[in-house]
């Protein structure tokens, strides 16, 4: 059956001005990645600067750095393998690095951040435990998206 556009029903794919295709969204909007490293990185280290015994600012400020490489991993791929194929190094590995660099840093600012918030401790043994089997797992998922064959 014939789409709108006359093609086979499929929605053309959206192009730049130069005729070349747009590279597809991940997730989220444009940019989500940045500005969550601008702003778990800009609070973590106002918090490591006022209390530097707290956790709570370690966390923030290494989920931060870990979306803002993310960031930069996520574009270079884009760019190297959608845009301009071949015309830079690694590519290929940026782009293996988006189907698994996420979890470290969503770890970070998820159930460990949630389990030390306020003072940067946990409230009991309990809570360090279950932290810990969060972060098992975590690791473990992390390992089988790094290694399963196929995009992500």
């Amino acid at each position: 059956m014939a789409g709108r556009d006359g093609d086979d029903g499929r929605r053309a794919r959206p192009h730049r001005l130069d005729g070349r295709p747009l590279a597809p969204r991940q997730y989220g909007f444009p940019g989500f990645t940045s500005l969550f490293a601008v702003s778990f990185g800009t609070v973590g280290a106002i918090v490591l600067a006022r209390r530097p015994a707290n956790l709570v600012g370690r966390v923030l400020l290494a989920a931060g750095f870990g979306a803002a490489f993310q960031t930069l991993y996520t574009e270079y791929a884009i760019v190297g393998v959608i845009v301009a194929p071949g015309s830079l190094p690694f590519a290929e590995i940026a782009a293996w690095l988006i189907a698994w660099a996420w979890l470290p840093f969503v770890f970070l600012a998820g159930p460990l951040l949630l389990s030390i918030f306020p003072d940067g401790r946990f409230l009991s043994r309990r809570w360090a435990l279950a932290t810990l089997g969060t972060g098992v797992c975590a690791a473990a998922f992390m390992v089988v998206a790094a290694f399963r064959a196929g995009p992500p």
